[in-house]
């Protein structure tokens, strides 16, 4: 391939390492690009069904499939769901950073939807930051007021020096 007297590659080898990287990019292309919105919410519903079936691993690839080989073809929604299993995955293998990093971003994704916003507040719990887990949750509280998943947050999240009638 390299001219023996000057060490250097000829057209003909540069033009043969072109082809094999073209035909890579077309490989690539073809699996990160044409996926109907049918078939990125099938393989987010297959990514649920593995979280529901205890297999925490199968979970995690096809969420991380979808945030980083489809997450241009998702709407806000779709990512925000994709990125929630994938912290549920990380949370079933008891990598609670790591889960708390991911709900703890996602909710830019859906910042007014009250599971974001429970989730954020679980991640922050999560990642060994009480103190604003708890500020978000007393947010909630305020905010929605009859939410379980909020009270539940609140509780857990509250300060060592809280009494029972505190909780009250």
């Amino acid at each position: 391939m390299r001219d023996r007297l000057h060490r250097t590659l000829t057209a003909h080898a540069v033009g043969g390492i072109y082809g094999q990287f073209a035909a890579v990019h077309a490989k690539l292309d073809a699996t990160t690009t044409g996926l109907s919105q049918d078939a990125i919410d099938a393989a987010r519903d297959e990514s649920k069904r593995a979280l529901d079936e205890h297999r925490p691993d199968e979970a995690r690839r096809a969420a991380d499939w979808l945030l980083t080989r489809q997450a241009h073809q998702m709407n806000p929604r779709q990512r925000w769901r994709a990125n929630s299993q994938l912290a549920a995955a990380h949370l079933a293998d008891g990598r609670f950073e790591q889960a708390g990093r991911m709900m703890v971003e996602g909710v830019v994704l859906q910042p007014t939807d009250e599971k974001a916003r429970v989730n954020e507040a679980i991640g922050h719990e999560l990642q060994g930051n009480r103190g604003r887990a708890h500020e978000l949750a007393a947010a909630l509280r305020r905010d929605l007021p009859s939410s379980t998943a909020t009270l539940a947050a609140w509780v857990r999240t509250a300060p060592d020096t809280t009494t029972a009638e505190d909780l009250e």
